[in-house]
């Protein structure tokens, strides 16, 4: 499969084993780039899995995943992404989810023991009570 040059939309899942240039878009739909893609594109779907190679920016509804055999050169946006060892990623990625940044709710701090260690604090049960909320 080659595709060039516009826009390709569906209403189903896709796997995509060729060359696309331009957007992809799926809507409710997940999309998967196999080990043969080779993507120019900006990508925008429920589920995103890159197999293959992309060059572009990619926003997933839930999730991204980027698989060992990937090479990705762009931005990835998404509540959750993993990316496997050995994969390739040049870009950014941000895991804030899009209704926390447009109401400018602040996302909750990562807490840890170590932020106890000062308090005395030394087993996990413990650190739930001093730790703020």
């Amino acid at each position: 499969m080659t595709f060039k040059g516009g826009e390709l939309s569906a209403e189903e899942h896709l796997v995509i084993q060729g060359v696309v240039s331009g957007t992809v878009e799926l809507k409710n739909h997940n999309l998967t780039i196999g080990e043969s893609g080779r993507i120019k594109a900006n990508l925008k779907a429920q589920r995103i899995t890159i197999e293959g190679m992309l060059e572009g920016d990619m926003r997933g509804d839930e999730t991204v995943v980027i698989k060992r055999t990937a090479t990705v050169v762009g931005n990835v946006t998404a509540p959750r992404v993993s990316v496997e060892e050995g994969a390739s990623v040049q870009g950014s990625i941000q895991t804030k989810e899009e209704k926390e940044a447009a109401s400018g709710k602040k996302t909750p701090q990562v807490r840890s023991l170590a932020d106890t260690r000062d308090k005395g604090v030394t087993d996990r049960n413990e650190a739930q009570d001093v730790l703020p909320k």
